[in-house]
Order: C-alpha cells, then sequence, then structure tokens
C-alpha cells in the first residue's frame, strides 16, 4: 500500500508556503477522494438498476418468466454493489489517515458535524486553498456563488460541477443536524430570511404541508399551505418553505469555507 506523507512539524504552523510534503499530501487526498467517488456513483448505479428491475416486476403480465430473469440481473447487479462496498470503506479509512496531517485538522475536530471525510472531500476538489485570493473565489468554484449569473466557459456550459454544489449540501446538512454554533446560525438565518420575506412583501408559503413540521421549532407565524398549480401561477409572489430553508443552508454553507479558508492560510485577518 501507498506511504502516508507527513508533513514536516515546520510546515504545519503555516501552511502557505510551497513545500513538496504539501503538494504530495494534497495530491494523494485529490486522488483517494476521486477513487471514492468514482466508487460512491458506481454503487448508486447499480442501486438504481436494481431498483428499476423491481419496478418492472411489479407492472409486468408475464410474471414467471420476468421474474427468473430480473432475479438473475439482480442477484448479480447486487454481488456487484456488495463488491463495491470494501473497496469505499478502504478509502474512507484512508482519507481519515490523510486528513491528521493537514494544518486544519485541530480546527476541524473542535467542530461537531464537520469530520474527515468532509474536510477531504473539499480539499480532494478545491487542491490548496491557499490558491483562492478570498473566501469569495472558493464559494463560486463550488457553486455557491452569491450572484445567480454563476461563471459559464466558452462553450456555454458552467464552469462550476454540481456534483460540488451538492457535495456541500450534504457536509451543510450535516452540520446543522448537530448541536454546533452553525446549527445556531442556521436557525437564526432562517427566522430573518422569514422577516426579509414578510418585509419584502412576499408570502411565507409552504407548497407541501409536511414541510410546516420544520418550522414549529422556531415559533414562526404559520405558512400559507398552498398548491403546487397555485405557486406555479404566480412564483414571484411567494417566499416558499424550501426557498427559506436552502437560502439559510446555503449561508451555513458558505460561512464554513470562509472559516476554513481563514484557518489555511493562518489569517484571521481577512
Amino acid at each position: 500500500m501507498k506511504s502516508r506523507v507527513v508533513l514536516p512539524s515546520s510546515d504545519k504552523g503555516r501552511f502557505k508556503c510551497d513545500t513538496p510534503a504539501k503538494t504530495a499530501l494534497i495530491a494523494e487526498i485529490k486522488e483517494t477522494h476521486r477513487q471514492r467517488d468514482d466508487l460512491l456513483r458506481a454503487e448508486g448505479s447499480l442501486t438504481r438498476q436494481i431498483k428499476a428491475i423491481g419496478r418492472r416486476m411489479k407492472t409486468s403480465s408475464n410474471m414467471s418468466t420476468t421474474d427468473q430473469l430480473s432475479d438473475f440481473a439482480a442477484l448479480h447487479l447486487q454481488a456487484a454493489k456488495d463488491a463495491i462496498h470494501p473497496g469505499k470503506l478502504e478509502m474512507e479509512r484512508r482519507l481519515k489517515k490523510l486528513a491528521k496531517d493537514l494544518p486544519v485538522y485541530s480546527w476541524m475536530k473542535s467542530i461537531n458535524g464537520f469530520g474527515e471525510i468532509g474536510l477531504c472531500q473539499i480539499i480532494g476538489e478545491c487542491g490548496d486553498l491557499s490558491n483562492f485570493n478570498n473566501p469569495a473565489k472558493l464559494w463560486k468554484y463550488l457553486g455557491l456563488a452569491p450572484s445567480t449569473e454563476y461563471p459559464v466557459g466558452p462553450n456555454g456550459g458552467r464552469l462550476y460541477s454540481r456534483r460540488t454544489k451538492s457535495m456541500m449540501y450534504v457536509i451543510g446538512t450535516s452540520l446543522i443536524k448537530k448541536k454546533s454554533p452553525y446549527r445556531v446560525l442556521y436557525l437564526k438565518r432562517k427566522a430573518d430570511e422569514h422577516a426579509k420575506g414578510v418585509a419584502d412583501g412576499l408570502v411565507p408559503a409552504s407548497v407541501f404541508s409536511d414541510t410546516i413540521k420544520k418550522w414549529e421549532e422556531l415559533e414562526l407565524p404559520e405558512l400559507k399551505k398552498i398548491t403546487v398549480a397555485e405557486y406555479k401561477k404566480n412564483p414571484k409572489k411567494y417566499r416558499t418553505a424550501g426557498h427559506i430553508e436552502f437560502r439559510a443552508l446555503r449561508y451555513v454553507e458558505k460561512r464554513l469555507l470562509r472559516n476554513l479558508w481563514r484557518e489555511w492560510n493562518n489569517d484571521q485577518g481577512h
């Protein structure tokens, strides 16, 4: 197995200067992260195929023949999925070891809901965070730019990956599920977004009735229940529960990245 890269102690105080050890560590994290991501996507694809077979079995008129063929296919797909799991666990074990050599490891451990895998995912996608001049550059790279006009490439494609935006959603969701300052920040931001919508003349609304339960802990004014068709008639009239929640969550994700960028560059003055 490839030996783990350990940073010299002199590099852990300020990580901004380039060193061969630093470059090698980040490169190993990026490669391990990509291998884990490949395995996750393969596992997800197999899961979807197995579920599709199950749906076909329910709707097929010739159940006897279909059952035999579907069971055979599903069996092999499940076997392939099971074979992926140990490899995924091994990649995660390696990432947890590599994270311990990062200078922000102690800071990361102090945040409830933010672990080694989440940290290595960010480093695996972005590389050396000192290459970003400010946190806003990092936000834009990961698809969290404050503007709705995201950067586009020469062929009209977006320069950020939708996958990284999804990655940050999972990291942010983990943060707000734990008792941490980020959860407090999230709840406060939800209340602020609700109040801002009212101030702007928007109607706070719940398009799906089951989302009402998410607002009880904030003691917000009751959200107006509307149908999807009603919302589509005039979407600019409403500030939905989903809008408020996603805006608050994005705020938490950006705050985490800002703090990570500052800690990485060992510069609290930014």
